[in-house]
């Protein structure tokens, strides 16, 4: 799942998400319906925060499997 996010360059920061995991973990949920993506029940919960604050998911120059050009922004 990880891999998939980076690379398809879904999120541009680990950060952001991470604080939103933090908070959905600290909450006792039965379902979690995402906007995109699966339903995760409360069995699965667990083990999809702890992909996301173990692994790096983030945009790291590789969009849909290929390097994308670094341009300078002035």
């Amino acid at each position: 799942m990880c891999e998939v996010y980076r690379r398809t360059g879904i999120f541009a920061h680990e950060g952001p998400v991470r604080q939103v995991v933090d908070r959905i973990a600290g909450i006792d949920l039965e379902w979690i319906h995402a906007m995109h993506g699966g339903t995760l029940t409360r069995d699965a919960l667990p083990a999809y925060v702890q992909a996301l604050r173990r692994q790096e998911f983030a945009y790291r120059g590789i969009l849909l499997g290929r390097e994308v050009a670094q341009t300078a922004v002035k």
